[in-house]
């Protein structure tokens, strides 16, 4: 790894492209522009990113705004929440749960994560009544924190 690398942003809350160079850095931006530009940003590189803490706080970096929102308020529920009661919390209906969610899963999978470990979704019957529970995993727990400072540097505007 080199001693400065430049992470490139092409879609808000979208996964980061690392790249060695400052002019790798502006073709890829040049490349992948639809016009609204995207970020790069000098990054020094961490030591820690081969490790398990490191990937987490990039998964948190990498999904979208609606994933952050949901796991926020998610991890707030310590002893779970039925997925109406989220729903209303955070603005989404119970039934974009599973895109969002979808989403996130996808994205903890190419950091080598299982989204199992941020999510523990279940469906309850008892009689006829039929809802979703949703309770925060471990990794969720453990790394609440990381995903608070992911939610703060979404809203940081750097230009």
């Amino acid at each position: 790894m080199s001693e400065r690398e430049y992470k490139v942003c092409p879609k808000e809350g979208g996964p980061i492209i690392i790249v060695p160079t400052l002019e790798e850095a502006v073709r890829l931006v040049k490349l992948l522009s639809n016009g609204h530009g995207s970020e790069v940003k000098d990054m020094v590189p961490a030591p820690q990113e081969d490790h398990e803490a490191g990937r987490v706080e990039n998964f948190f970096l990498s999904i979208n705004e609606n994933a952050r929102t949901l796991l926020s308020a998610l991890s707030k529920h310590r002893n779970g929440v039925r997925g109406e009661q989220l729903a209303k919390e955070t603005g989404f209906t119970p039934d974009k749960f599973g895109g969002i969610f979808g989403g996130a899963s996808k994205i903890a999978k190419k950091f080598g994560l299982r989204f199992e470990k941020f999510v523990v979704s279940e469906i309850i019957v008892k009689g006829t009544e039929r809802y979703r529970f949703l309770q925060p995993g471990k990794l969720l727990i453990e790394n609440e924190g990381k995903l608070y400072q992911a939610v703060e540097d979404s809203m940081i505007d750097v230009k």
